[in-house]
C-alpha cells in the first residue's frame, strides 16, 4: 500500500457523542438538480487521506474545483498535521496486533452556499508532499424530471 485518498459527498456532517461523524444526504456519485441556475445552502465533502505509518504526511492541502475554479482550498497546518498523525501513530503503537498500520485523516470540507450555473463536475485534490491526486469527483447533472421512489 502507498497512498490513497476518497471522498464522500453529503448535504451535511454532524459531530455526535462518541467522536462519531453523521452524514446526511450521502450522493452516490451524481447529484441531480431540477432547474439550472440553483443555489443550494450547502455541499459537504468528507475527504479521507491514508498514508504508511512510516510514510507520514509532510504537507496536506485539499483543493475543491469546478470548471476549472477552484471553489475551496485549505491547507492543514504543519503543527495539526503533526498532532493528528501522532494522535494516530500513538493508538497504533498501543495496539501491536493492528496489520493495517496506516494513519487514515479524515478532513471535513464545506462550500456553503453552493451555486450551480450548468451541469459540472465537482473534483477534489490531495495535494501531499508536492503530489496531486484526485480524491473524488461528483457529476452535477440537470434532471428536469422530478426524482421520486415509488414504495
Amino acid at each position: 500500500m502507498d497512498r490513497f485518498y476518497y471522498c464522500i459527498f453529503c448535504d451535511d456532517i454532524r459531530q455526535e457523542i462518541g467522536h462519531k461523524m453523521s452524514m446526511m444526504g450521502i450522493y452516490l456519485g451524481e447529484l441531480h438538480v431540477t432547474t439550472v441556475p440553483t443555489v443550494l445552502p450547502k455541499l459537504c465533502i468528507a475527504a479521507f487521506c491514508n498514508t504508511e505509518l512510516e510514510k507520514p504526511f509532510k504537507s496536506l492541502k485539499m483543493r475543491v474545483s469546478s470548471n476549472g475554479s477552484v471553489l475551496l482550498e485549505t491547507t492543514i497546518p504543519q503543527g495539526e498535521l503533526q498532532k493528528m498523525q501522532s494522535d494516530v501513530r500513538s493508538k497504533n503503537s498501543a495496539d501491536n496486533h493492528d496489520p493495517m498500520k496506516v494513519i487514515s485523516l479524515g478532513i471535513q470540507l464545506q462550500i456553503s452556499p453552493f451555486a450551480i450555473e450548468k451541469e459540472t463536475s465537482v473534483v477534489v485534490t490531495a495535494i501531499a508532499d508536492d503530489e496531486e491526486i484526485i480524491a473524488g469527483r461528483l457529476r452535477v447533472k440537470h434532471d428536469q424530471s422530478d426524482i421520486s421512489i415509488e414504495r
